[in-house]
């Protein structure tokens, strides 16, 4: 291993221009409805597999204010992930983005 501070890079090379018009939207659009129709097909498969009707039947027991109490409950948790991770690179001794 040598101990040289010179490192081995080949420069990059020029980005490649992006198409303009609608050819890479549409690309992304079918991408992405495919990628959520694999999701929604994924779900009805678990559903099926696992009993839906007991799940559907104890989340239909769920009143309004239960309902506002998980929601802010997870709202709270996201706020600790983001005080978290915002405190993170102050310990590591990190610049900020």
């Amino acid at each position: 291993m040598s101990n040289t501070n010179t490192p081995d890079l080949a420069p990059m090379p020029a980005p490649t221009p992006t198409p303009k018009g609608g050819a890479l939207r549409w690309r992304d659009i079918a991408i992405l409805a495919a990628l959520f129709a694999f999701v929604i097909a994924g779900l009805a498969g678990l559903a099926a597999a696992t009993g839906w009707e007991k799940t559907k039947h104890q989340l239909m027991q769920l009143h309004l204010g239960q309902i506002a109490i998980l929601l802010c409950l997870s709202l709270v948790n996201y706020l600790f992930r983001g005080v978290r991770w915002h405190f993170f690179p102050i310990a590591l001794a990190c610049p900020p983005p």
